[in-house]
């Protein structure tokens, strides 16, 4: 086998590993430690009861989805996510202890699956820490960002990514127009 196959297969065995751990290790938790979605005229209302934090989105064309693979952070009982197929928009998000969160990092490229990303941007919008990139995977390019918000006890990570039916000018747009309108209060 070529050092270059060998490397490969290494590499994929790791990942293969890592997946492996990581569905294993998918916690379970009670309903206070699991996301509430809680669905009014005009928005989806979403907290964990342990958490001192709701984060409401606007309902607009917003169905709640499921994630298609749960593994990892898609396993998690705080994972959520939301689909507006109208305008093609994806967010995702969880909610954590505060003390978890790691610091706003650039995305990690994957370039042994094709996937990598270009005009990455660190930036801050309303509350929110946000890192915007595009996604290059099989030439097709997609806008996306990443914000975190710590604040009361809690960090919340949100993922916003729009589908290559419009200019990624209009794709990002859309997505930080998505984040701008989202509300996150403390509760009473």
């Amino acid at each position: 086998m070529s050092q270059i196959r060998l490397d490969r297969f290494l590499v994929l065995t790791l990942l293969l590993l890592v997946l492996a751990v990581a569905q294993g290790c998918a916690t379970t938790a009670g309903p206070r430690e699991s996301v509430a979605i809680a669905k009014t005229e005009t928005a989806f209302d979403i907290t964990v009861p342990v958490s001192r934090l709701t984060l409401s989105l606007p309902r607009g064309d917003f169905v709640v989805s499921a994630p298609k693979i749960a593994s990892g952070s898609t396993a998690s009982p705080r994972y959520f996510i939301f689909e507006d197929n109208i305008r093609g928009i994806t967010l995702s998000g969880w909610f954590e202890n505060a003390r978890t969160f790691p610091g706003v990092k650039e995305p990690p490229s994957v370039g042994l699956l094709g996937i990598s990303h270009k005009n990455v941007a660190f930036t801050k919008i309303g509350a929110w820490e946000v890192v915007s990139y595009d996604v290059l995977a099989k030439g097709i390019t997609v806008a996306n960002l990443t914000a975190h918000l710590v604040k009361a006890g809690t960090w919340i990570e949100l993922h916003l990514s729009a589908k290559q039916t419009r200019s990624l000018e209009d794709q990002r747009a859309m997505i930080i127009d998505v984040l701008g309108s989202i509300q996150v209060q403390e509760k009473l």
